[in-house]
Parts: C-alpha cells; structure tokens; sequence
C-alpha cells in the first residue's frame, strides 16, 4: 500500500508535464501530496478489510460502492476525472463504462490481502522511470510503486515520508492494512 500512495504522490506534481523526462528530480518537494489515486486506494483498502475472507460477491461490491462514494465525498477535490465526480453523486450509482486505468491504480491492496487469483481477480528507480514517463504521472506512478512494494519492499524514509503527507483518516486504514498483514505472516 505504501508503494501505490508514495508513487501517487511522487508523480502528483509532474502529472502531464512534458519536460525533459528525466529521473533526476526531488521525490519530496512542493506539491507532492495524495490526489484522488490515494484517496480511492484507501477506499478499496478499508471496503476489502472490512469484507469476510468468504464475503458474498454481493455484499463485497456494495460494500467497495459504499467505501468509494463515502471517501471520494469527505475528499471532493482530490482530482476525480468528470463521469467518476459525478458517479461518486448519484442516488443509484450503476458501472458506467470507464475507459481509464482507475481500477488499475485502486487494486493494489487486493493482491496483498487475497492469496488466489479467484479471490483477486526491473531496477530499482521503478517511481522516477514512471515519472520519467510523462503524461498521468501520479496514475502511472500509483500503479508502479505498488508493483514495486511488492518487489523490492519500501525503505522506511519512504514510508515516514508517505505518512508525514496523509491524513489521519488514512493513516487509520494504512495501519489496519498494515496489521492484517503482519496477521496473515504469522
């Protein structure tokens, strides 16, 4: 979890920027903060703790519905793309079709939390690579640093870092995620 809101805010102020591509630039500085990728990161995480291990499909998709639309609504300006914004206001919120790499960037917890693929359905500098990237930096980003966690671990620097810019709603399910884990290891 902590490699998808690190990548998420490392890439925040570089989204579109169409500079130089270069991986030589500050991964703290101004402007890097959560964006609507950590918000909904955290909304899936808490609606997945919150799930029994044999939760019914049912009863586990209104429960991610009702996690996504409770987050996204207590943070309004995180940078929701338009058709999402408006998903997050209706009265009887049905898929709608997105045709971007949100889910992409919100799912990283599921692979931590779920051991099979019926329950989930490089070098080291993975986040200045995607930042390198350009265009939906703090997507991209979002979506390597928690392939990346998973790979090389995250330093704790990163995490204090990572935790210094949430929160402490966040920071709540950050530290349930964190526990769960640390139960299914032992």
């Amino acid at each position: 979890m902590y490699g998808a809101l690190l990548g998420d805010m490392i890439g925040a102020p570089y989204e579109f920027d169409r500079g130089s591509k270069t991986k030589e630039f500050p991964l703290f500085g101004r402007g890097t903060e959560y964006t609507d990728d950590s918000v909904m990161t955290v909304a899936v995480t808490e609606a997945l703790l919150d799930a029994l291990p044999d939760a019914a499909d049912e009863w586990t998709e209104r429960r991610l519905v009702n996690s996504m639309r409770a987050w996204g609504r207590k943070y309004p300006n995180a940078g929701y793309g338009g058709r999402f914004y408006l998903w997050l206001r209706l009265k009887d919120p049905q898929p709608y079709g997105s045709y971007g790499n949100g889910s992409a960037m919100r799912v990283s917890t599921a692979g931590w939390l779920y051991d099979t693929l019926e329950k989930t359905g490089a070098g080291k500098d993975v986040i200045r690579t995607a930042v390198s990237l350009g265009g939906d930096c703090d997507t991209l980003t979002c979506i390597a640093g928690s392939i990346a966690e998973a790979f090389y671990g995250v330093p704790d620097e990163m995490k204090k870092e990572c935790r210094k810019r949430l929160p402490d709603d966040m920071l709540r399910i950050l530290d349930w995620f964190e526990k769960e884990l640390a139960q299914k290891a032992d």
